[in-house]
């Protein structure tokens, strides 16, 4: 009774073992025809080893072994058929953009490969501005994607995608414009993240709308929980500004006026009565007497005072009365209102958000080279 189980034990373990022998046999035989058909092709053979590499290239089961043959296809092809190689090649770049020329090309195929790559579109940094938020804030990071862009083509689309965890679908942290600024909240779909490596994927989509150049790296990603409470900023400062400016003063203008008045009228009546004292000054008194003189001076200033209110009174007519003064400036209140509005909507957000800390998480992120 104890022989059947180990029997039956020794016959599964044969036969999974025996499963796994035509895996790794054909695995095998692939290594070999490729390097069987690459000697071909250095050797001059170029059509049969492109007849082969297209084969392999059909059973092919990653983009990086079809990335792969599409190269050694290119590259053979660049002695006959340049089009079809350099065609072939952009496919290789295509599917895996991080990829380099094999340490056996030659010189002239690094040439070859260098330009058809820089033909094309690749992504060659993503960054995020800045690299840390707080989750649960509402705070969010800016995150560009740069591309060069080729002469004469337009800035392409693209995508950046998250593998959050293998049973998920990608998380689409942003679509737009290569070399804007986009936002992502710093979560995995509305969860706070955990600290790890993600792969990260930019797509980038050319205006044909073909195949998108796929770029990966690795996401790191810190969360750690918050020991102390969000601080509140600092409460602007109060700014009193003044500008001078020219207005008119009416009460300068109407003493002025009034004192004119008063000039004319006094001058007036001095001058009168003593135009009605001439008469007897001059019988009384001898030419050139103290007397006579006395008179002619008041009726002289009775006159002078006549002609200068009038003037005044003119000049109170005609002449601009205006005064400076400081008033505060509408710009500069306008800011400082809105400094503080800002100010008091933040501080009670913060007071709100510190009622329940557990939740806050400081999240940092970084990209790094693909592992």
């Amino acid at each position: 009774m104890m022989r059947l189980p180990r029997f039956l034990c020794s016959t599964v373990l044969m036969g999974i073992s025996a499963g796994f022998v035509p895996i790794t046999s054909a695995a095998a035989q692939q290594e070999d025809e490729l390097s069987r058909l690459i000697g071909m092709y250095r050797s001059g053979n170029v059509e049969q080893a492109a007849t082969g590499l297209q084969s392999l290239i059909r059973i092919a089961e990653t983009s990086e072994r079809r990335a792969l043959l599409e190269y050694h296809l290119g590259l053979a092809l660049l002695r006959t058929k340049p089009a079809e190689g350099s065609a072939a090649l952009r496919r290789s770049i295509a599917l895996d953009p991080d990829s380099r020329p094999q340490p056996a090309a030659t010189s002239a195929e690094r040439s070859a490969w260098e330009a058809v790559r820089s033909q094309m579109r690749i992504p060659i940094g993503i960054r995020f501005e800045p690299a840390t938020t707080i989750a649960g804030t509402g705070d969010s990071l800016g995150l560009v994607v740069d591309v060069p862009v080729a002469t004469g083509v337009a800035q392409p689309t693209a995508r950046v995608l998250l593998a959050v965890s293998p049973g998920r679908d990608p998380l689409v942290l942003w679509t737009g414009t290569a070399g804007e600024r986009g936002m992502w909240d710093g979560t995995f779909g509305g969860e706070s993240p955990r600290s790890g490596s993600y792969p990260l994927i930019v797509e980038v989509f050319d205006e044909a709308g073909s195949a998108p150049l796929r770029w990966r790296r690795m996401l790191v990603v810190t969360a750690d929980a918050l020991t102390q409470p969000l601080a509140l900023a600092p409460r602007p400062p109060s700014v009193r500004a003044m500008v001078p400016i020219r207005v008119r003063d009416t009460d300068r203008r109407n003493r002025a006026r009034r004192n004119g008045l008063l000039w004319a009228v006094g001058g007036s009546i001095v001058s009168f009565t003593a135009s009605r004292m001439v008469p007897d000054v001059i019988r009384s008194s001898p030419p050139n007497s103290g007397s006579r003189i006395a008179l002619a001076s008041v009726y002289g200033v009775g006159l002078a005072s006549t002609l200068y209110g009038s003037l005044k009174m003119v000049r109170s007519v005609t002449k601009k009365y205006e005064t400076t003064i400081n008033v505060p400036d509408e710009a500069v209140l306008r800011r400082q209102r809105s400094a503080e509005s800002a100010w008091l909507a933040d501080s009670a957000r913060v007071t709100s958000i510190n009622t329940r800390p557990e939740a806050l998480r400081r999240v940092t992120v970084q990209v790094t080279e693909r592992r």
